[in-house]
This record gives C-alpha cells, sequence and structure tokens, in this order.
C-alpha cells in the first residue's frame, strides 16, 4: 500500500525539496496546482511510467487523492521510487490554505 500524508505535511516535504508530480489533465492544472509540481497526467503515466524521472519520494497530487493513488501504485512498481499520496489532493490543499499558482492557457 502506498504512504499518504496530510498537506499540510507534505507541503513541508515540498519545502524540503521532495519532488511532486501532478497527474492531473493540463485544463485542471492550469486552472490551479501547486507551485513547483510537475504535470504529468495520469492518463501519460499509464502509458509510459518511465515518463517519471525521479528517484526517492515523489509527492502525488491530484483533485481529490483518486487518479493519484492509482498512480503511486503504477510508479510503485519502479525501482527506486517511493510515491507519497498527498491525502484529498487540491481539493484539501485548497481548504488548507495554502498557495495555489495558476496560469493562463496557451
Amino acid at each position: 500500500m502506498e504512504r499518504e500524508l496530510m498537506v499540510g505535511e507534505a507541503a513541508q516535504k515540498l519545502a524540503a525539496g521532495v519532488p511532486m508530480l501532478d497527474v492531473r489533465e493540463y485544463p485542471e492544472f492550469v486552472a490551479g496546482h501547486v507551485d513547483g509540481a510537475q504535470l504529468l497526467p495520469l492518463s501519460e503515466l499509464k502509458q509510459n511510467p518511465e515518463r517519471c524521472k525521479h528517484d526517492g519520494e515523489v509527492l502525488v497530487m491530484c483533485r481529490s487523492g483518486r487518479r493519484a493513488a492509482e498512480a503511486a501504485m503504477l510508479l510503485s512498481h519502479r525501482p527506486g521510487i517511493q510515491p507519497i499520496v498527498v491525502q484529498g489532493g487540491m481539493e484539501a490543499w485548497q481548504q488548507a490554505g495554502l498557495p495555489v499558482r495558476t496560469e493562463k492557457g496557451p
């Protein structure tokens, strides 16, 4: 079973340099994401898990946690990666008042 962290603990890990993957789709990502998160949609990760280039701990974020859990399961089969699901995803992150970055689409 994959590890999970509450958003506050995940924010501390991110600040300490642990990378974060956002596995939502592009339109969701640009509408609001964690600053520093790398977009890697679950649909792409399913096709090619090698797209994740990280080793060690990796935070995994989605909207509510379901896609992050699925992505973590995929990543857990790769040697050297320790996926950590952010409990409650972006919904919990925003409810906790943690910073969110938005971007203009193309």
